[in-house]
């Protein structure tokens, strides 16, 4: 049977139509996040328990100078132990009138969930708050702690959140904070600009249109590790009940909510983005060091001590004149 040409003509123009279709179609799909489909109700107060309950005995004890909140996971036990046998050991904490504790969410996980609860029993240096903990929660978590540090409002001066691959560098940061009074106002850290909004679903920090407008977000602090005063921390936790969440936590935190808050970052190259600094005698200047299994953090730590001793000689005999970050 012949096919007439105006048949065969329908036929392919039809076939073109349905391609372009399907192309203008899968251009314009968005990947949705796990836990932020485009309908689901972004309010912070949905999901985090504004009260505090249940808080360690020794949380923020009446002048302590600085709070540290690690960010820490509920299966992440061995890094826990890591920290507290290392740069969060309680003689180091003491000297430098610091406070050190865990912030986790829920699993749903009851055999791990029991594991945490013996190891708080046993440490009680361990929060849980009431969401789930995930990936796409930490703009849950560094809110919780905005709460908690909020709570006693008389008390810690200064807040370190900090994630729990980091070595942080008590004694350094802690000389730096006994010098600042306390209604010095900071919010600092290393400080990201021009950071575009990432449309690759493949890469970690995805964000679609529908959580973040823009092409480029506002100015933000590293997330692995920042530091505030208390009177910003409480700016900051009244402005994310005004501000859909945003699940990428120091852009929303540290840029959406501090720029909606008119709050300044101030960057310092003494919080990094990288493990060992090469010139490695600058490493009993900073104030946190990025990237550690517990393993390595137990290692850095070793060497920090021998660092101490060796800087401090070559600094004595003029052959170590460390060169100021900032």
């Amino acid at each position: 049977m012949r096919v007439r040409p105006l048949h065969f003509f329908a036929f392919i123009l039809a076939t073109a139509t349905l391609h372009v279709y399907i192309l203008l179609h899968h251009s314009h799909a968005v990947t949705e996040l796990p836990d932020w489909s485009p309908n689901t109700l972004r309010n912070i107060a949905y999901y985090i328990d504004l009260h505090v309950e249940n808080l360690p005995l020794r949380f923020c004890q009446y002048n302590t100078t600085l709070l540290i909140l690690v960010h820490s996971r509920p299966s992440s036990r061995s890094a826990r132990q890591a920290i507290r046998a290392t740069w969060g050991n309680s003689t180091l904490l003491t000297i430098h009138n610091t406070s050190l504790f865990f912030l986790l969410g829920q699993t749903r996980n009851s055999s791990l969930a029991e594991d945490v609860a013996a190891e708080n029993a046993h440490h009680g240096d361990i929060i849980v708050e009431s969401f789930v903990d995930s990936y796409s929660n930490l703009t849950l978590k560094s809110v919780s702690m905005l709460k908690l540090f909020s709570h006693e409002p008389n008390h810690c001066r200064f807040l370190l959140k900090v994630d729990e691959d980091i070595f942080v560098n008590v004694e350094s940061l802690g000389k730096w904070l006994a010098s600042k009074s306390s209604t010095t106002s900071v919010l600092l850290g290393r400080v990201i600009k021009g950071e575009r909004r990432q449309n690759d679903v493949r890469e970690r920090w995805y964000a679609p249109k529908y959580m973040f407008l823009g092409h480029t977000y506002p100015d933000f602090l590293a997330g692995p590790a920042y530091l505030m005063s208390r009177g910003v921390a409480q700016k900051l936790y009244r402005v994310v009940f005004t501000v859909p969440i945003f699940h990428l936590e120091d852009v929303f935190l540290t840029g959406i909510c501090a720029r909606k808050a008119n709050i300044s970052l101030t960057s310092s190259k003494y919080f990094t983005d990288y493990s060992i600094p090469h010139k490695k005698c600058l490493l009993i200047e900073l104030y946190t060091v990025h990237s550690f299994t517990p393993k390595k953090l137990l290692e850095v730590h070793t060497l920090y001590q021998r660092l101490k001793l060796t800087c401090y000689k070559l600094r004595k005999n003029n052959r170590f004149l460390p060169k100021r970050l900032n």
